[in-house]
């Protein structure tokens, strides 16, 4: 393990130039897509399809470690979780192998595409780890629900149709209708408390998310993105809670 963060550290150090980066890239990795196991991290593992020309952070295990370490240490065995703004599944799949088969996951992506990826990486993983139970929602989660199509869902709503017993953990993040998801989420807040993760891009959204969140007892602190992961947007930042609702307490910077 020492060695194979060792090696990631260099490579972080090494590859800052981006073209640079690109040309190593396209020597070392063919092109298109390849099914590899994560190499270290809370994924460790896990089995991913990656395409190693665009970015190898997801493979080798070092993308958006906090939210790994978090992750880590508030999903136990049994915990249900929402995964808001699933994409293809990574976080997806370690809550799931995190909370276990009495857990459950609820991950949630209105995109077709990516929700046939999120179920083909569960079932992937599925094969060879005991898995909580996965349910994919290909729905956009805002303030309210368009009851004439669907098209987009509460986190209220669902907690109460699906039935959803409890909720322990919520990462939220969703390209700047994270205040959004967290109005329709207003009883879950209230009745759970679970732990909150959310990414922001920008100052207005950050205020916004941690007035919200305050209402109901939270106190998330805000940690920026590594620098080695090279975000294309002025802030890219993660808001987090370190207790639930109105039990939290301030986690450091």
């Amino acid at each position: 393990m020492q060695t194979r963060d060792t090696v990631n550290n260099v490579l972080n150090n090494v590859l800052k130039n981006v073209p640079f980066k690109n040309l190593i890239k396209t020597i070392l990795f063919r092109p298109g897509e390849q099914e590899r196991a994560v190499l270290t991290g809370a994924l460790r593992g896990l089995r991913f399809r990656f395409n190693l020309r665009q970015s190898t952070q997801q493979w080798r295990g070092v993308h958006e470690r906090l939210f790994q370490r978090w992750l880590s240490e508030y999903v136990e065995p049994g915990s249900t979780c929402l995964d808001i703004g699933a994409s293809d599944g990574y976080y997806t799949v370690l809550m799931a192998n995190l909370a276990g088969p009495k857990g459950a996951v609820y991950a949630f992506e209105p995109s077709s595409q990516l929700c046939e990826r999120i179920a083909y990486h569960v079932d992937l993983n599925g094969r060879k780890h005991d898995l909580a139970p996965v349910t994919v929602y290909d729905q956009f989660v805002g303030s309210e629900t368009q009851q004439s199509d669907l098209l987009s869902v509460t986190v209220d709503s669902v907690v109460h149709n699906a039935p959803i017993g409890r909720v322990d953990a919520i990462k939220i993040d969703v390209d700047g209708a994270e205040a959004d998801v967290l109005r329709g989420a207003s009883r879950t807040l209230e009745r759970f408390h679970p732990h909150l993760f959310v990414e922001v891009h920008s100052r207005d959204l950050l205020a916004e998310v941690q007035h919200i969140a305050s209402r109901y007892g939270y106190a998330l602190r805000l940690q920026n993105a590594a620098p080695y992961e090279h975000r294309p947007i002025e802030l890219n930042a993660f808001l987090f809670s370190e207790g639930r609702g109105n039990r939290a307490i301030e986690l450091c910077r």
